[in-house]
């Protein structure tokens, strides 16, 4: 598991996404916003890891996206977790 820990980590690091929460007792990486480009629109988005041990030999990571995209005018703000609207 550090071996995966580690390199979620470093990966991360080395693409400059802003880490916000490192949790090793309870498996969870979160990132702070990244801000990005969808279209014409601006949006921004965050990725969580949950890392935990399946066995001696299997690890888990389960990996969860969530986005804000800011449309102009009336339209406002979507979020979207794991591609469902909130």
């Amino acid at each position: 598991m550090i071996t995966v820990w580690s390199t979620i980590i470093e990966i991360l690091t080395q693409e400059s996404c802003p880490l916000k929460t490192i949790e090793k007792q309870s498996g969870l990486i979160h990132t702070d916003y990244i801000p990005t480009q969808y279209m014409i629109n601006k949006a921004r988005y965050t990725l969580s890891f949950f890392i935990s041990t399946v066995d001696k030999d299997k690890i888990r990571v389960v990996i969860n996206p969530s986005y804000e995209i800011y449309f102009p005018g009336q339209l406002g703000t979507l979020q979207m977790v794991n591609g469902c609207k909130q």
